[in-house]
């Protein structure tokens, strides 16, 4: 098998359990504590999310045909965002025309979906407290805003480099919660507006083979796996559960399953 490799371009640091790590997924990982990650879009930005989007159709253009994807945590989410977009604007392609043949999705964050607000039917309110989508833009802050995104790190070499923190809660309070004519919420900067896919409006949009490999025991749906995997065809998809809450599953006989089950997902394709 040959692999692509796509790197985000946000400045991303991630909090592990109630410890806030600086730049480090795991606790089973140190070489790279002081180096930088990066995620690929602005959760609180329908602009940044849909940039994202269509920068990756292009590199699927221009760099394919690629039979599948393989995606952790938000990476997950952007492929499965990538496939349900595909699925929902061209409900009648043929399985070959598709960004993909399969897909392994490990952690899911959930899916986010991006629309023009003139292009949909909206219902005319605006929603003065939404529990749902209030609880997409505080997530998104807590990401942005906690101590270990925002304190100074000896990779920050200028202040360009330093999250703005006043420009991204300006930006946060300044988004309404909306509804769509079908009651689907959603927040909107007035031009774009960004939900999740949630198959309770939008049914079923990933049929292809799919892997699963996620937590459980998670008490949030959008970020153990469980909101991803409602998406999909449940005939042709394929669930390895693990005990590491968001973290990277690992173990040998683990890591040995889910290698058979990426090889066996693929040749279902």
């Amino acid at each position: 098998m040959e692999f692509e490799f796509l790197q985000g371009t946000v400045l991303h640091t991630e909090v592990n359990g109630l410890s806030c790590l600086e730049g480090n997924w795991s606790l089973y990982t140190t070489s790279f504590s002081e180096l930088p990650l990066y995620g690929y879009y602005n959760p609180l930005s329908a602009h940044s999310v849909l940039e994202t989007e269509e920068s990756l159709l292009e590199l699927i253009e221009k760099e394919g045909p690629f039979d599948g994807v393989l995606g952790y945590s938000a990476g997950a989410a952007l492929a499965a965002q990538i496939i349900c977009s595909d699925a929902a604007k061209y409900p009648f392609k043929s399985w070959e025309e598709r960004p993909f043949r399969f897909a392994c999705f490990v952690n899911a964050i959930s899916p986010l979906k991006v629309f023009r607000v003139e292009d949909e039917e909206v219902q005319p309110a605006t929603l003065t407290a939404d529990p749902a989508m209030e609880g997409v833009v505080q997530e998104a802050l807590d990401q942005f805003l906690r101590p270990s995104a925002t304190r100074a790190r000896k990779w920050f070499h200028k202040p360009a480099d330093m999250p703005n923190t006043g420009a991204i809660r300006k930006e946060a309070e300044s988004l309404e919660s909306r509804l769509l004519a079908d009651g689907t919420p959603f927040f909107t900067d007035g031009v774009l507006g960004m939900t999740r896919f949630d198959t309770r409006f939008h049914g079923t949009l990933i049929e292809i083979p799919t892997l699963h490999v996620r937590c459980p025991t998670g008490d949030d749906i959008h970020s153990n796996g469980a909101h991803t995997l409602a998406l999909c065809e449940p005939n042709l998809a394929r669930e390895i559960h693990h005990t590491f809450g968001h973290d990277f599953p690992r173990g040998h006989q683990l890591l040995k399953k889910i290698s058979q089950s990426f090889r066996e997902l693929a040749d279902m394709a």
